[in-house]
């Protein structure tokens, strides 16, 4: 994490419009919670790119829908299907709810931020963006190191580029041993393994926060640490007067209707008994 995935990602976006000439439409599925930072991303460092967030209410998106009807009817005939928007972000619970919507518009690039939510071949999501989306040139973004079993990255691979890797089976036929690989394995496995590094290589890009520093393009400030003193409120107060002076009945009252001996020793295991007097003193 923090290597730099979502501004790589818009720079390709970007290289793909403006160098490449490609007139879109892109399509960026993320969870909700950083779709703020990806219109912020783009806003700051591609601002050509014309980005459409796609969330909100049912009645938000049927008018965002209807803003698109309405431009693309407006619009005169060409071959180019001409759209309000060069990137649509949105999230995979919309693009499932809205997928009879959003499968109608011939994807040219999609990108998948958080991607681990696609090793599992069996989930809806993983099914419908492959049958009913029609993008051709799919990238896979995720911080998640490559830690998978045979069949969670097989349905990573196939899903990225499903003319290369066949069928589950297939992939676990020629790699099964491949996923063994131990101390003790013998030299065919270790051979496949070496295999399989190989052929990955070929459609996995791989950043490290330690070759960034070798290759001199990451600088890590150097560690501060800021101490932030605040006053204990009236409840704070009463809970570790108690604990000093032993008075279990009243500390069983305050700790929000517990009667039971093993709430408080829970209670007591988490508080740091010197810090506390040592702030008590000081009142």
């Amino acid at each position: 994490m923090g290597l730099g995935k979502t501004l790589q990602a818009i720079s390709f976006l970007s290289y793909l419009k403006l160098h490449r000439k490609s007139p879109g439409p892109f399509l960026v599925l993320c969870p909700l919670s950083v779709t703020d930072g990806w219109v912020s991303e783009i806003v700051k460092f591609a601002p050509k790119l014309e980005v459409l967030r796609y969330v909100g209410e049912k009645e938000i998106r049927r008018s965002l829908r209807k803003t698109i009807y309405k431009h693309v009817k407006d619009k005169p005939s060409t071959t180019d299907l001409s759209l309000p928007f060069d990137v649509l972000l949105t999230t995979y619970d919309i693009a499932l709810k809205d997928q009879n919507f959003l499968s109608q518009i011939p994807w040219h690039y999609a990108v998948i931020d958080e991607a681990q939510r696609l090793k599992n071949p069996s989930s809806v999501l993983y099914n419908v963006l492959n049958d009913r989306f029609l993008m051709p040139r799919r990238l896979l973004m995720t911080g998640t190191p490559v830690q998978n079993n045979l069949t969670e990255l097989w349905a990573l691979m196939h899903f990225c580029m499903p003319s290369v890797f066949g069928t589950l089976n297939q992939f676990l036929s020629l790699f099964k041993e491949a996923g063994d690989i131990s101390s003790d394995s013998t030299s065919k496995s270790k051979e496949l393994f070496k295999s399989l590094k190989y052929i990955l290589q070929a459609f996995m890009l791989r950043r490290t926060k330690s070759k960034l520093i070798e290759s001199g393009n990451l600088v890590l400030p150097s560690l501060t640490e800021i101490t932030v003193l605040a006053p204990l409120i009236s409840l704070q107060k009463k809970v570790y007067t108690s604990i000093l002076r032993k008075e279990l009945p009243k500390l069983l009252a305050l700790s929000s209707g517990s009667s039971s001996h093993q709430s408080l020793q829970n209670i007591l295991l988490y508080i740091r008994l010197p810090q506390v007097l040592e702030m008590l003193l000081k009142l």
